[in-house]
């Protein structure tokens, strides 16, 4: 084969050391052995170090080596061979006792026990505890924003506005700011806004010409037209009317008094219900005295009662109130409380009135006849009459009983009684 140019030279496995390659460069014949080439070049079959290797293997490079899914490369002593992904059982897994060096913080969960709606939270670097999580705080977790928080729990944001309507109760004065105002000043509509201002139209501070006010009432006008003067009083003569009238100096000094004694105490007067003894009364003898009885207990809206007998009797006057006190019977009946200080005055029919006891001492009242029946006085249970032993009674028009009590103990009691011939 010697002499073979490079295009007829066999395949590299059947040549020989000795074998020529020929080749013709610029004229010039130029000869190689197949030993001189292989010299420089390394043999078909060779090996390389790592560090021979350039760039990374990748991984589908590798050879399956029998590893079935789920397994990994795993030394086994002496090479690398397909085995389980962890130690233990195999299969992928491993029991959570076979694990070693659990961090603190995970074990502290482990530790706990759970429950129904218990979350576990931590309570320190490596302590923890289950706190109840409730359906509602759950409603809470999966809120996306404060937004939805918000309707969760039903809350307006923190800066948000109300209208008048949404206001519950008055708003207080001391809630309404200053705004300027000054003392003495109110709040007034300029025409676009409440603002500060005078507190009355006029003079301003405060004040108000009278010439300024309109609307004043018709019974205050009244009074504003009077002329005053002294010693003189404002009194209305009408709804809207007035008039001046006197008022002395006396007069003032009643109108001072807090009651009716003072007023008395004023004027020198005695109470309507009063007695006078003995010693007051001058040529009051027996037959003047009868005189002066019969007249003042005939008289009109007058009662008589009497204290004491003989030189010591005393009579004490009392004027009747009214025309009200004026009563007409026409019905047998009891004598009563109210019927102290009246005129009792009967009718066509005859009548007969009870005097009972416990109507206390002092109880007065008259009976009259002014019609066809007679009044008759009889006395109740535990009452004596004096100076009659029975029933008093008139027997004709215009005759009086006059009754007084004089002793009474609630239970038994004395009544003068007398009939006044009309």
């Amino acid at each position: 084969m010697s002499g073979q140019r490079i295009s007829q030279f066999p395949a590299a496995s059947s040549a020989q050391p000795g074998d020529e390659l020929v080749a013709n460069q610029s004229g010039t014949t130029r000869k190689v052995t197949v030993g001189q080439l292989r010299a420089g070049l390394a043999p078909a079959s060779h090996t390389h170090g790592v560090a021979d290797i350039v760039g990374q293997i990748p991984p589908s490079r590798l050879d399956q080596a029998g590893a079935t899914t789920g397994q990994v490369l795993k030394w086994n002593g002496s090479a690398w061979a397909p085995a389980a992904d962890e130690a233990g059982t195999g299969g992928g897994s491993v029991a959570w006792s076979a694990i070693t060096g659990i961090p603190a913080a995970i074990d502290a969960i482990d530790n706990l026990t759970p429950a129904a709606d218990r979350i576990a939270y931590y309570t320190g670097a490596n302590a923890a505890a289950l706190t109840p999580l409730t359906s509602f705080a759950r409603s809470l977790l999966d809120d996306t924003d404060a937004a939805q928080a918000r309707a969760t729990i039903g809350a307006a944001p923190s800066s948000h506005t109300h209208a008048v309507a949404d206001i519950v109760g008055q708003i207080p004065p001391s809630r309404l700011d200053q705004a300027g105002a000054t003392i003495g000043q109110v709040l007034k509509w300029n025409g676009s806004a409440w603002a500060p201002a005078a507190d009355e139209t006029g003079t301003g501070g405060g004040s108000v010409a009278w010439s300024a006010i309109t609307g004043i009432p018709a019974a205050i006008d009244a009074i504003d037209n009077l002329t005053p003067a002294a010693d003189r009083i404002a009194y209305y003569t009408g709804a809207n009317a007035a008039a001046l009238t006197p008022l002395t100096s006396f007069a003032r000094s009643l109108l001072d008094d807090t009651d009716a004694a003072q007023a008395r105490a004023t004027i020198g007067a005695a109470p309507a219900a009063h007695s006078h003894a003995a010693s007051d009364v001058s040529d009051f003898n027996a037959a003047t005295r009868g005189q002066v009885e019969g007249m003042l207990v005939a008289g009109a809206n007058i009662s008589l009662s009497y204290t004491g007998t003989g030189a010591t009797r005393q009579a004490t006057i009392a004027a009747v109130a009214s025309s009200a006190s004026y009563v007409s019977v026409t019905a047998n009946r009891a004598l009563t409380a109210a019927d102290n200080g009246r005129v009792l005055e009967g009718g066509a029919s005859d009548v007969t009135l009870t005097v009972p006891a416990g109507l206390g001492k002092g109880f007065s009242c008259l009976l009259r006849r002014v019609a066809a029946g007679n009044l008759t006085a009889t006395a109740g249970t535990g009452v004596t009459f004096a100076p009659a032993a029975g029933p008093v009674a008139t027997t004709a028009q215009w005759d009086e009983i006059a009754i007084e009590c004089v002793a009474d103990s609630g239970t038994a009691a004395t009544f003068l009684v007398r009939r006044i011939g009309g």
